[in-house]
Order: C-alpha cells, then structure tokens, then sequence
C-alpha cells in the first residue's frame, strides 16, 4: 500500500499502528436460476463434485454494487473477526 493510500482506522478512527489490515466488502445477490441448474445436475449425477467437474463454471451471484475498502486497525479487525462489531 502507498503512503498516500493509508488513513485512519474507519471503525474506530485511530492510527493504524505498525499492523493494519485492508479489508474489501462486496454484497452479492443469488441467481436462483444458476443455483437450481448446478443443485438439479448434482441431484441427476448423484455427487456435487461431479457436477462441479462435468458442469459449466458459471457463477450462482452476482456482485451488485461497488466493491467497498476498508482500513483496520488490529484492535478493529480482532474486534470484527470475534464477531463483537
């Protein structure tokens, strides 16, 4: 990361200290049509994984949006990982 790139922790609004993390959130939506096409070929081959194989490679979400980064700090990212944000 650049040094003009770096800010304060967006959680709590501190320095970063010597170990900060980068974190990109992306929000998804489900494309049922794609989900029930891999579940159905899965159920006619009898095995996820061979219909991961045999099956096209397409993907069952769809990002909407923009990809959001964020800044944490270690206390910040300890704190979210725990799951106590």
């Amino acid at each position: 990361m650049k040094a003009n790139e770096l800010r304060p922790c967006d959680k709590c609004g501190d320095g970063l200290g010597m170990v900060c993390y980068k974190v990109s959130i992306e929000q998804h939506l489900v494309d049922m049509a794609a989900a029930r096409r891999s579940d159905g070929l899965s159920m006619m081959l009898g095995s996820t994984v061979l219909a991961r194989a045999m099956g096209p490679d397409e993907d069952v979400t769809n990002q909407v949006g923009v990809a959001t980064d964020k800044l944490l700090c270690q206390e910040c990212m300890l704190t979210v990982s725990l799951g106590r944000c």
